[in-house]
């Protein structure tokens, strides 16, 4: 084995475990090892499950550009028009809140969330589609996100595109769930930059829920407290 194999076997080798050290820190469900987001939000004491429930239905009725999300506005120049408005029409997530079940206090909300990458790179165009599901028991919600599936398009015709390296012949389904990526990241910081994007505004993205959503409480509670006396 000649020297300088060994040599480029060590750099490689100090390469994947920086990768590795870079890659943000996942919550994955140990039993059926999915990516599973989950904030638990307690509401002040005095307001009922509906009203912490109908408080979540007004706030995604009213926020729907809450669940289209991005890392960038800018795109690169598309040369079909035609693959472009389909893929457009089908993320445009006009209406988030999909499904409703009242008497289990339970709702589904679909959010959309477009990455875009290094245009010459391996990551270039993709589309995270994935369900925010709302359950609400006593004076506690609990937020969970899951099963996230990933869309890779080519960005001049937005053909899907598997994600890969082609000088190694290493590449990954176009359409897929975003766990198939994870073992990737070792090798691709392109890859650990999209779960770094996803990992950070998916955090962003629950804060920010329920900051507003206690705000909305909080004045719900005080409206409730000076109806009842009058």
């Amino acid at each position: 084995m000649s020297r300088n194999f060994i040599i480029c076997f060590l750099l490689w080798q100090a390469y994947c475990a920086a990768q590795s050290e870079n890659i943000p820190p996942l919550p994955i469900d140990s039993i059926n090892r999915k990516i599973v987001y989950q904030k638990v939000i307690t509401f002040p004491g005095g307001l009922s499950q509906e009203q912490i429930f109908d408080l979540a239905i007004d706030w995604f009725n009213t926020n729907q550009d809450k669940c289209v999300r991005r890392n960038a506005i800018s795109e690169s120049l598309v040369t079909n028009l035609k693959n472009y408005r389909e893929v457009q029409k089908v993320f445009q997530n006009t209406r988030p809140l999909q499904s409703l079940d009242p008497a289990s206090y339970r709702m589904a909300v679909r959010i959309i969330n477009r990455y875009i990458g290094n245009q010459d790179g391996m990551v270039k165009v993709v589309y995270l589609d994935y369900y925010l599901v709302i359950s609400v028991s006593n004076n506690q919600m609990t937020a969970t996100i899951s099963d996230i599936v990933y869309n890779h398009f080519n960005p001049r015709n937005y053909n899907p595109q598997r994600i890969g390296d082609w000088l190694d012949q290493n590449t990954y389904d176009a359409i897929s769930r975003i766990e198939n990526l994870i073992n990737a990241c070792a090798s691709y910081s392109e890859i650990t930059q999209l779960f770094t994007y996803l990992h950070q505004d998916t955090h962003l993205f629950l804060d920010q829920l329920e900051y507003q959503l206690l705000t909305n409480a909080v004045a719900l509670k005080k409206e409730t407290i000076q109806t009842n006396t009058r």
